[in-house]
C-alpha cells in the first residue's frame, strides 16, 4: 500500500472536484439563458396585462430571479474567501489547492505519481518476501538464524564510510554527462524519434541501456539519476526523487549512502535562484530540489537548466525535444530552492 500526503493531490479526489467544477461551469452558461427567457416572459406578461397587482407580482418575481443569478455568480468568490479565512485561522487545510489542482493536466500528473509510489511499494514488498525463508527442521532454522545474525552485523558496519567514492566524480564530469545525454536526445528528435516523459515506470536503469534498447522514456529525477550513474556515483537502476514534501526519496539504502558519500547537501534556505547565483551559492552542475515542488533538475549556468521536466516537452507532456540547457523563466524568477546537491571532486 502507499499513501498520498494530501487529498488535494489525489487523482480520485480531484476527478470528483473536476466534475463538480465542470458542472458548475455549465450551469453558469445555462442559468443566464434560462434567466433571459424567464425575464422575457415576465416582461411580456407585464406588457399584456392591465392588472396592476399582476404587474407588481411579475416585477417582484423578476427581481428575485436577478438576485438568485447574482448569488450563483458570486459562489466561487464566496467559497474561496471562506477557505482563505479557514486556512488563516488554522481551522482547515488549504482547500483552494484542491480547486487549483482539479484540472486534466494535474489529474494525469498525480495518476502517474501514484503509479510510481505504487511501483516502489510493490518492489519493496517483493524484496521483503524474497528474504522470508521457512525452515524445514531445527537444523536449517539454526542456519537461518546464524545467517541473519551475520547479515545484521554486516549491515551495522556498512555505514557511509564503507561506501566507495566515485573515481570519476566532479561537477564538471556531471555537467558533461548531462550534456551528452541531451545531445543524443536532440539527435534522436531530428531523426524522428521522440523521447517520452513518464512517471509510470518502465524506464531503463542507465541512459546507455535506454539508448541500446531504444527505450526512450524518462522523467526529471531519472534524467539526473542517470547523470550520477554515468560518473559512477550511483549504480545502474538506482534513483532518487523529491516529492512535494521537503525530503529526498531514495529507492534503496545503498542509493542514499552513495549519494550522501559523494554529494554535498547544501541548505537552499528558500532563496531564489538569482540570489544564490549572485552570492556564489549556486554553481553549474548543482542538483536543485525545490521548496514544496515535486521536481528535480540541475543548474547549467547562465540561467539555463538541464531539465527533464514537462516544460521541456513538445505538444503537451509527452515528447522531449531536448533535456537542456534551456532557460525556464519560472525557475529563475519565482521558485525557491530547498536543497542543493553538489558533486564532490574525486
Amino acid at each position: 500500500m502507499f499513501a498520498i500526503a494530501s487529498p488535494c493531490r489525489t487523482s480520485d479526489t480531484l476527478k470528483v472536484i473536476y466534475f463538480l467544477k465542470e458542472l458548475f461551469n455549465i450551469s453558469l452558461f445555462i442559468i443566464p439563458i434560462i434567466l433571459i427567457v424567464m425575464l422575457t416572459v415576465d416582461f411580456t406578461k407585464n406588457v399584456a396585462s392591465n392588472n396592476e397587482d399582476e404587474m407588481k407580482k411579475n416585477t417582484h418575481l423578476a427581481i428575485k430571479r436577478l438576485l438568485f443569478a447574482v448569488v450563483i455568480f458570486l459562489v466561487p468568490s464566496i467559497v474561496k474567501l471562506t477557505f482563505t479565512i479557514l486556512r488563516d485561522n488554522d481551522i482547515a487545510v488549504n482547500y483552494t489547492e484542491c480547486f487549483t489542482n482539479a484540472d486534466i493536466d494535474s489529474i494525469i500528473r498525480f495518476e502517474e505519481e501514484e503509479a510510481v509510489l505504487k511501483e516502489f511499494a510493490e518492489k519493496r514488498e517483493k524484496e521483503l518476501l524474497k528474504k522470508i525463508k521457512t525452515p524445514k527442521d531445527k537444523e536449517s532454522s539454526r542456519k537461518i538464524v546464524s545467517a541473519n545474525d551475520s547479515n545484521n552485523n554486516s549491515n551495522d558496519n556498512n555505514d557511509a564510510n564503507d561506501t566507495p567514492s566515485a573515481k570519476n566524480a566532479s561537477p564538471e564530469a556531471f555537467v558533461q554527462s548531462l550534456q551528452q545525454m541531451s545531445n543524443v536526445v536532440q539527435k534522436d528528435y531530428k531523426n524522428g524519434h521522440k523521447w517520452k516523459y513518464t512517471n509510470a515506470g518502465g524506464t531503463s536503469g542507465a541512459f546507455s541501456t535506454a539508448v541500446k534498447k531504444k527505450n526512450r522514456k524518462t522523467n526529471c529525477a531519472k534524467y539526473i539519476s542517470w547523470g550520477l550513474v554515468e560518473i559512477g556515483i550511483l549504480k545502474s537502476g538506482q534513483t532518487f526523487y523529491k516529492p512535494y514534501a521537503n525530503k529526498v526519496k531514495y529507492d534503496s539504502d545503498d542509493t542514499k549512502k552513495r549519494m550522501e558519500k559523494n554529494l554535498e547537501y547544501i541548505d537552499g534556505k528558500g532563496y531564489k535562484v538569482k540570489t544564490l547565483v549572485k552570492n556564489g551559492k549556486l554553481k553549474a552542475g548543482d542538483i536543485v530540489l525545490w521548496y514544496g515542488k515535486q521536481h528535480t533538475n540541475a543548474y547549467a549556468g547562465n540561467e539555463k537548466w538541464f531539465d527533464g521536466g514537462r516544460w521541456a516537452a513538445t505538444k503537451g507532456a509527452t515528447g522531449f525535444q531536448t533535456f537542456g540547457p534551456v532557460k525556464i523563466p519560472a525557475l529563475n524568477s519565482s521558485w525557491r530552492v530547498w536543497k542543493i546537491l553538489r558533486v564532490k571532486n574525486a
